[in-house]
């Protein structure tokens, strides 16, 4: 037979999501039932130790369900039979104005297959980030390259000092992130090399 085989490594749905995650520019929010979700919320448990998953001001949005990260748009039955347009919209709504960063939307294989109308939302310039490909089916690699690209080219971002640099390419999916940032920071600057920042590394929060 012909076709791609299964996947049954860490998807691009995976990569996008610690993609996204990682910039520390935009809030994730999932198109796609629960259980997407929360699959990917015991990873990022594991991957940013400042994760604290309940939040006072998140408890305001009902797509976020108090957590911190990874609000969702919980799609259903009734999604699937008249649309779920009207939810997305008001979720990216509901999330941004809490968290006042723009929306970086990411279609589960679910959502994806539904194929919702999403021409009455503002996507792009100031308005949401939709990574419109089928993550599911790319690796993880090529789903986190593909959201980190999207993000950056939808994004008025500052140019950094002059004489510094940017390291590209290390994220949080090291484990030991926080200390290998730090690290690799020190060692480029005991050659006289300033660090502007890790985007993979939430510069924002660091």
């Amino acid at each position: 037979m012909g076709g791609r085989a299964m996947m049954t490594r860490p998807d691009g749905l995976l990569g996008a999501i610690i993609a996204s995650e990682s910039l520390g520019l935009t809030v994730t929010m999932i198109n796609g039932s629960g259980g997407c979700r929360s699959r990917s919320q015991i990873m990022l448990h594991e991957l940013i130790p400042s994760y604290y998953p309940e939040d006072q001001a998140c408890c305001r949005s009902k797509y976020f369900s108090r957590q911190s990260r990874l609000p969702c748009t919980y799609l259903n039955g009734n999604d699937i039979i008249f649309g779920a347009e009207q939810k997305i919209s008001e979720g990216l709504e509901s999330v941004t104005s809490i968290t006042g960063k723009r929306a970086v939307l990411l279609d589960t294989l679910g959502a994806s297959l539904i194929c919702t109308d999403l021409s009455g939302l503002e996507l792009g310039s100031n308005g949401p980030i939709h990574i419109g490909k089928d993550l599911s089916s790319m690796e993880l690699a090529e789903g986190y390259d593909l959201t980190v690209r999207t993000i950056l080219e939808n994004m008025d971002l500052e140019g950094g000092r002059d004489g510094s640099v940017n390291i590209l390419g290390y994220s949080i999916m090291d484990l030991g992130w926080e200390s290998g940032a730090d690290e690799l920071c020190v060692l480029l600057e005991s050659m006289g090399v300033k660090v502007n920042c890790v985007p993979g590394c939430l510069p924002d929060e660091s």
